[in-house]
């Protein structure tokens, strides 16, 4: 870790627990997804930082909401130096995010407070998530927003527009063994149709010519 990216000395955050499994989950995500992850303490509080060429993270995660509402300026200004103080993060001030989880649900009285922080443009931007479920996958919908798009597998570069329907409609839950034998026949149907149609392009040639 290079010099500016250390955290600065500052008072001890207190009664701030964080949640490490969520912050574990977080880090096999953003590497799945082609960022390079660094773990560091910002007043005894885990976090990590995530870097790539869509922009740069600052992750931590909570155990509560009150505990995520506390840290969270404490943690928008070190986001904040780090993106004025660090070379290679300045390329990425405006793709730098802070991104504060909890699997805890939000209650009637953070609704205020939560809004506040989330809409607060100054310095940083800020993602805020309520009631992540502890899981790669429940973790990866809270990151979706700062994660870069991922093209379905259906839409690459499909040579046969059928083969790339059959595979959106499995997805969708279709029947595997219904869905081949409707797929063949509108393959066979297609296949005489253009048969079809050539023979009829040839007759009509075919005529011309002779009456020419």
């Amino acid at each position: 870790m290079t010099d500016s990216l250390r955290p600065q000395p500052h008072v001890r955050l207190p009664g701030i627990e964080p949640d490490l499994e969520l912050l574990d989950l977080a880090s096999i995500n953003l590497g799945k997804s082609g960022f390079e992850c660094s773990r560091l303490e910002i007043d005894g509080v885990p976090a990590l930082t995530a870097l790539s060429q869509f922009g740069f993270l600052f992750v931590a995660s909570f155990l509560t909401v009150d505990a995520m509402l506390t840290a969270e300026p404490r943690f928008s200004g070190e986001l904040a130096r780090l993106l004025t103080t660090n070379d290679e993060l300045a390329r990425t001030r405006w793709d730098g995010y802070l991104v504060l989880l909890t699997s805890q649900n939000a209650e009637a009285h953070h609704s205020q407070s939560l809004f506040a922080v989330a809409y607060n443009l100054r310095q940083v931007r800020r993602l805020l998530k309520v009631g992540v479920e502890p899981t790669i996958t429940g973790v990866g919908r809270a990151l979706r927003p700062v994660l870069p798009l991922v093209v379905p597998q259906y839409l690459k570069a499909s040579l046969n527009p059928l083969t790339a329907l059959e595979e959106r409609l499995l997805r969708d839950g279709f029947d595997a063994e219904q869905l081949t034998v409707a797929l063949r026949r509108f393959d066979q149907l297609r296949v005489a149709g253009m048969t079809s149609s050539a023979d009829e392009s040839a007759i009509d040639e075919n005529s011309a010519d002779e009456e020419r």
